[in-house]
């Protein structure tokens, strides 16, 4: 997750996985990932537990990076069931994107898109 230099680093929703490895709270998995956050660079952050998004937010202020939070700077703006899947209005960094049909189900993965859409705007 951190060979690569890059202008832009995702940050997905952290839970509790690989705790053997990489820690046993979020908070510490939240360390382990916040190695991806390079110098200057922008930093899309899925929703995340309270205490990994205090340890994202403070490795990209060490850095100067510029950080945009779901649910601040882009998110989902609603969402409703269709055939096939779902449709979206998703609030994006460059602007409102209004029912865009996506042949997923599940919330998260409207949340899933948002995250998408903002790395790409980013």
């Amino acid at each position: 997750t951190n060979v690569i230099d890059s202008t832009v680093a995702v940050v997905t929703p952290i839970s509790l996985d690989h705790t053997d490895r990489l820690g046993t709270t979020p908070a510490e998995i939240a360390g382990e990932k916040a190695g991806v956050i390079k110098q200057g660079a922008t930093v899309i952050l899925a929703q995340q537990p309270v205490d990994a998004a205090q340890v994202m937010l403070k490795k990209a202020v060490e850095v100067d990076a510029t950080v945009a939070r779901e649910g601040m700077e882009f998110g989902v703006t609603s969402r409703e069931i269709a055939v096939g899947g779902q449709l979206v209005t998703l609030r994006g960094l460059g602007g409102e994107y209004e029912e865009i049909f996506l042949p997923l189900y599940g919330a998260h993965q409207a949340h899933n898109a948002a995250v998408a859409l903002a790395a790409v705007e980013a």
